[in-house]
């Protein structure tokens, strides 16, 4: 039977947007640990009730230190949380957005042409419609949950403001999650890659492959880019301390003479770290152990 046909529509789970609220939420809380308070009005009852959830799930509590205002503080269990989240989302950036602008006519990726591009030639391919998002589709390759994969979209595009005034109110009444859902639900999906299970699956590790090559690729030259940065300033700062010694010495010497500055040749041998990154390079149904814990399940 084909995965269309098993597939049923993406809903919350259990305290799911009560828990992706609550990380957002421990995010803001280690900017500004005095931000929460400990009560609301009834105008701000959502708010006063996530944190209530939050403290009767062990996420924060209570901290009474002396001479300071009570407050909300994390708790080892919302640190945990908060840190697997973190995680993910580092890994969202890097190994998961690439897959938002892919051709599925010519195999291509958009983000193959970005270090050649200007800013300017850069957003005019990536509005071309001929990319397509897959990002659900190898979410659902790798059994990772679609619904956080949009979710951490929507914090990375801006789409959840959290400078905002009261954003907490915004993500708690429901059309985000609506929205959220919709995307899960009416996005491309990796059985649709094939006229069957058989070329989908082998066609989305196709993708897959050539994605995390262009992602390798991308690194390698952010990389080689920061050793060039590193080397150069190396260069300068021993330039300025062989002047500076030079002009110390004429100073000194009260004979004329030619000053003979010798730059060092600084030769540095360049180390890939790249090389060995991560399994999400060579296995196109890894994924880290960060992902094996739904986040929900952390209780």
């Amino acid at each position: 039977m084909r995965e269309r046909e098993l597939r049923q529509a993406y809903v919350l789970k259990e305290n799911q947007m009560e828990t992706l609220t609550a990380v957002v939420i421990l995010d803001s809380l280690t900017k500004n640990p005095q931000k929460y308070q400990l009560s609301y009005p009834p105008e701000m009852q959502r708010l006063d009730n996530i944190l209530t959830w939050m403290y009767t799930s062990d996420l924060i509590r209570i901290d009474k230190q002396a001479g300071n205002t009570p407050c909300y503080a994390f708790t080892e269990k919302g640190q945990t949380l908060l840190d697997n989240f973190r995680q993910k989302f580092k890994e969202f950036i890097e190994f998961f957005d690439v897959f938002c602008l892919f051709d599925i006519s010519s195999l291509e990726f958009a983000f193959a042409s970005y270090d050649a591009l200007n800013v300017e030639d850069w957003h005019e391919l990536k509005s071309q419609e001929r990319f397509k998002d897959l990002r659900i589709a190898v979410a659902e390759f790798k059994n990772i949950d679609p619904i956080e994969i949009v979710f951490m979209n929507f914090l990375n595009s801006g789409r959840i403001d959290t400078e905002s005034e009261l954003w907490e109110l915004s993500l708690l009444d429901g059309s985000y999650w609506t929205e959220i859902l919709e995307i899960c639900n009416t996005a491309f999906h990796w059985y649709e890659l094939g006229n069957n299970d058989v070329e989908a699956r082998a066609n989305t590790e196709f993708m897959i492959n050539k994605g995390n090559e262009v992602v390798r690729q991308l690194l390698l030259n952010e990389e080689a880019r920061a050793q060039q940065t590193a080397l150069q300033e190396k260069i300068e700062a021993n330039r300025l301390t062989q002047q500076a010694q030079a002009n110390t010495t004429t100073t000194q010497n009260t004979q004329s003479y030619e000053t003979v500055v010798v730059e060092e040749v600084i030769e540095e041998r360049v180390v890939s770290s790249v090389e060995y990154y991560d399994p999400y390079f060579y296995d196109p149904y890894y994924v880290s152990p960060c992902w094996a814990v739904p986040l929900i399940v952390i209780w």
